[in-house]
């Protein structure tokens, strides 16, 4: 009880001075017993399709976790699968590996996170085993080294000036139990945002479990940030200022916190009759969320405008929790990273589209882009890279 008490007088206090007057409330939990078969063409325009080029310089691996390992620039757009980064043109075609795996100067021992600085033309990749931030020039030039003296979990950038850090639960004693860490382009410190004092306060009785889950990604070119259990959306302004936009409220039973702890008999081991958000995507108009609810997966649609709720939930071939792509016929969809705007993403692979399509049930939108979309993929073989789909989303 007493880590309950603590945890929100801490949070309340702390948190308060820094968000809006007006924080948005999400409620998504008249989603949860919802049952809705939802098609592609009700919240989108259109689709287009970015085949990567394959061939054995650039053979991409498994992509774990799109939203933060594609990102895209103004003329081309960057993947990673932890071993090698790539750079492709727009169209698909492959440029070049950005560095390589080594422990020499201007080398990497693994790709833990990377961010870009668009304007200036940069990619900065952190390798936390050698505990280094890594800069090269978006022509594959090494122009620094910085050596990074705690242990963050995640990376991504400010108005394209500023690096900025997030570090976890566990980890936050190493940075006086701020979440982010903002330096400039030389490594140096510039300032921190967002202050947990109540895992400060927790941590000189106990010691929180490690763990991080959380989510930057730029809206209307500010940075917002996300972490698993707070389930606030902060809006990153400036290098000294943040403010909470938006508030998920994911019912009474959201995952406990005090499950984190390292002395918890039950730590990691619910059972299961909980909720909690594990990602989502955020557009001009909608909300993805990603959602465990009591040992259920739901898949949830918000829209701003109308503030309706979806559970989007169909069964097409194993696929349970999409979009019924109506537009052409393809891929049954849900965002997995954002482009830009009202434009997002989801990887899928040629020849599991040909199959699809061979077998497509549905009356089409645009038959025309049906066609397109069996030329693309009538040559696929199971060892090329993956295709981008590209779904532009109504305003």
């Amino acid at each position: 009880m007493f880590f309950i008490i603590i945890s929100f007088v801490a949070v309340s206090c702390n948190e308060k001075s820094r968000e809006k007057e007006d924080i948005k409330e999400i409620n998504i939990t008249g989603a949860y017993d919802r049952d809705d078969k939802v098609l592609l063409s009700e919240v989108a325009d259109s689709i287009s399709y970015i085949p990567l080029e394959t061939d054995s310089s650039c053979f991409i691996g498994k992509i774990r976790d799109p939203d933060k390992n594609i990102q895209f620039a103004d003329d081309r757009f960057f993947i990673s699968d932890g071993n090698d980064l790539f750079s492709f043109e727009n169209s698909g075609k492959f440029l070049f590996k950005i560095g390589r795996q080594g422990k020499g100067p201007g080398e990497y021992y693994r790709i833990d996170n990377f961010t870009i600085l668009n304007k200036q033309k940069l990619v900065l990749i952190y390798s936390a085993a050698l505990q280094k931030l890594l800069i090269y020039t978006f022509d594959n030039r090494h122009v620094n080294s910085i050596k990074i003296d705690f242990l963050p979990f995640q990376l991504s950038s400010l108005q394209d000036e500023y690096i900025v850090f997030g570090s976890g639960k566990g980890r936050r004693d190493l940075t006086d139990y701020y979440t982010l860490s903002i330096l400039n382009i030389k490594g140096e410190p510039v300032s921190k945002l967002i202050y947990r004092d109540w895992e400060k306060e927790i941590e000189k009785r106990d010691k929180l479990g490690l763990f991080y889950v959380a989510h930057f990604y730029n809206y209307y070119d500010t940075l917002s940030y996300w972490e698993y259990q707070y389930n606030k959306i902060w809006r990153i302004t400036g290098k000294e200022h943040a403010y909470q936009e938006y508030y998920i409220n994911l019912g009474p039973d959201i995952f406990p916190r005090e499950y984190l702890l390292e002395s918890a008999n039950k730590l990691g081991k619910g059972d299961g009759n909980f909720a909690d958000l594990w990602r989502f995507t955020e557009t001009n108009r909608y909300f993805f969320f990603r959602v465990g609810y009591k040992r259920y997966l739901k898949h949830i649609l918000f829209d701003k405008k109308s503030k309706e709720l979806f559970n989007v939930h169909h069964i097409d071939n194993g696929h349970k929790f999409e979009f019924v792509n109506d537009i052409d016929g393809g891929m049954t969809f849900w965002p997995e990273g954002l482009v830009f705007g009202n434009r997002v993403f989801s990887i899928v692979y040629g020849y599991e589209v040909y199959q699809k399509i061979l077998k497509n049930k549905y009356e089409v939108k645009q038959p025309g882009e049906y066609n397109n979309l069996k030329e693309i993929v009538q040559n696929s073989s199971i060892m090329d890279n993956p295709i981008l789909m590209v779904v532009h989303l109504k305003n």
